[in-house]
């Protein structure tokens, strides 16, 4: 296992496409935050009615959820399906014969690199959502800023670890990418606007991350987030091991 770990870090951080992913990553969140604090700042400005004010740590998060999210999972989503697509998956199950352990150590890496790589993002988008709300920011602390930082990087990498799960059961990036779609943000937004399913909502990935950053209910978001990874890994080990490569 240990070798197998080091070889998807390897496989990981060779390839231009996780660069790409970073980039644009980075790029969404600084331009999110941006537009977002001159927006609100100048809503204050003009004495809009029912403004409240917005905290610089919530931000990111809302960047995140929205935006980041996705670029950050494309680079999971293309750790599985970038080997089918080019035949790499054949020597890696012949180095790795223990078929589980494939999917597993990309998990692992995937999640410790998204996890390393929402904290770093979220830093600095904490301090551009200062620069630009100016004197209309509410208030923060400092614990809401490690909040910010360490939910953000959790919520990645386990977006990172339901990606990777997906993305072994499917085997096609498309095709990963409209299934997490549809669970991140499809489904939330129909479950909310039901009142049928608008408590239900909560137990979707999408509506539990938002719970898990924003911390109205951080221990649920967590568990079902990490419920559905788990779900998503044991999925497709399951079908890693009875299709052929």
């Amino acid at each position: 296992m240990k070798n197998a770990i080091a070889a998807e870090w390897t496989k990981l951080w060779s390839v231009r496409a996780t660069t790409w992913c970073l980039i644009a990553a980075a790029g969404l969140m600084a331009a999110m935050v941006a537009a977002n604090g001159i927006a609100i700042n100048g809503q204050h400005d003009d004495n809009l009615p029912g403004l409240t004010p917005t905290a610089a740590t919530e931000m990111p998060v809302e960047a995140t959820i929205y935006l980041v999210q996705f670029a950050m999972a494309a680079i999971a989503a293309l750790a599985v399906t970038g080997e089918y697509a080019h035949r790499g998956i054949l020597p890696t199950l012949q180095a790795v014969p223990v078929r589980w352990r494939v999917p597993a150590a990309k998990a692992v890496v995937t999640a410790a690199a998204l996890f390393a790589c929402g904290v770093l993002l979220a830093a600095p988008a904490i301090w551009l959502a200062d620069v630009t709300l100016a004197e209309h920011g509410a208030p923060y602390t400092g614990g809401d800023v490690v909040h910010t930082l360490l939910t953000v990087g959790l919520y990645l990498a386990l977006v990172g670890v339901l990606t990777i799960g997906i993305a072994t059961a499917l085997r096609h990036i498309a095709a990963t990418l409209l299934v997490l779609f549809t669970l991140l943000m499809v489904l939330p937004v129909v479950m909310q606007i039901s009142q049928t399913f608008r408590d239900l909502s909560h137990y979707v990935p999408g509506i539990a991350g938002i719970d898990l950053m924003e911390g109205t209910h951080v221990l649920r978001g967590a568990l079902v987030l990490i419920a559905w990874a788990a779900a998503a890994m044991i999925t497709g080990m399951v079908v890693l091991r009875k299709r052929d490569a």
